[in-house]
């Protein structure tokens, strides 16, 4: 099975509920159960920081391309579904997907192209990953949908 944001989300917060877990182990032996809440709040603290800095969208679109490079099956749909965050991850490994996968991809991708072209039309509306986004994006030489959509 390849990754998905349930099973990464999943998998992290186990992750953290082992950390707090430890930590209510050890104020245990050294018998100081008063700090538990502030460790357990700063374990949170650290657990969405690790988060954000992973990029799950990324991580999911990078893992499951190269499970695909490995003889598994690519699943180009759900990849379609994921955040602008994993669209620069898409376009760096295009070069290495299959002509189905492609072709899977393509009309999504040159929606998403369109979408991000019409978001960004002021400061206050910036965003980084859509910005990256959109330049991986024209890097592919994909054409927006505006032949299909329009204005």
């Amino acid at each position: 099975y390849g990754f998905t944001e349930l099973r990464v989300y999943t998998h992290s917060f186990m992750i953290w509920l082992a950390v707090v877990l430890l930590l209510f182990l050890g104020l245990l032996l050294r018998d100081s159960l008063r700090s538990f809440a502030f460790g357990t709040f700063v374990a949170a603290l650290l657990y969405l920081a690790a988060l954000n800095l992973v990029n799950p969208d990324a991580l999911i679109a990078r893992e499951n391309i190269r499970r695909f490079q490995n003889g598994a099956e690519l699943d180009a749909y759900y990849l379609t579904y994921l955040s602008s965050d994993a669209t620069p991850t898409i376009a760096a490994m295009w070069p290495t997907l299959d002509a189905a996968s492609r072709e899977a991809l393509t009309p999504n991708l040159r929606y998403q192209l369109w979408s991000l072209q019409r978001k960004e039309t002021s400061w206050p509306s910036w965003h980084l990953g859509r910005s990256q986004a959109r330049t991986a994006l024209e890097g592919l030489g994909l054409t927006p949908y505006e032949d299909i959509v329009g204005d």
